[in-house]
């Protein structure tokens, strides 16, 4: 008991350390897009690419948010994950209709009216919109790869990159592209 009692307080205290590293590498720091401050989405896990925010948003506005790889993000425990739904709570035909780029499901047809793939996850308490459909006897099984919407940052990725010494600015650049980070003494309100 005592091993694993000082192993789990070793634990907190470099977890904690490893946050305060983290908050004092960023202190002052901003990331922006043409000088103007941008959502920064973020989720825990990619299906193994992020998603491109022009895609997602069809919004000019949104063409910061550049897919890129996560592919370390594959290797997670919790990548895959099943959800089986009882046919009868589901329209009796359902199929995938679109997807974009990295593979997230943007449309769906349920009994011939679109629904928008997102929406869908969410309601369906899917963990990602990155999925697949199968019939499982009586149930549906819903594959899911990855959790989240998949947009910027992934959380579960950018872990990994800090693992192999790659510093804040490092990784959201990665997450990034399209952006700065930049260093800011005042805020003006």
């Amino acid at each position: 008991v005592g091993t694993s009692v000082n192993e789990f307080v070793y634990s907190a205290v470099k977890e904690k350390m490893e946050a305060m590293e983290a908050v004092t590498e960023t202190e002052g720091k901003v990331i922006v897009w043409n000088k103007e401050l941008k959502l920064v989405p973020y989720h825990e896990l990619s299906a193994g690419q992020t998603r491109d925010g022009m895609e997602v948003f069809h919004n000019e506005d949104d063409s910061y948010l550049r897919s890129v790889h996560s592919l370390v993000d594959k290797n997670a425990k919790d990548y895959l994950n099943s959800v089986y739904i009882n046919k009868n709570v589901l329209p009796e035909r359902i199929e995938i209709k679109s997807r974009d780029s990295a593979g997230y499901v943007t449309e769906i047809l349920a009994d011939g009216k679109v629904l928008e793939g997102e929406a869908f996850r969410k309601g369906m308490g899917l963990t990602s919109s990155n999925f697949t459909i199968q019939k499982s006897g009586k149930e549906i099984r819903f594959l899911c790869r990855g959790k989240g919407h998949g947009l910027g940052f992934s959380q579960y990725g950018g872990n990994e990159m800090a693992k192999e010494s790659a510093n804040a600015k490092e990784i959201l650049q990665y997450y990034f592209p399209e952006m700065d980070v930049l260093n800011i003494k005042s805020v003006n309100c």
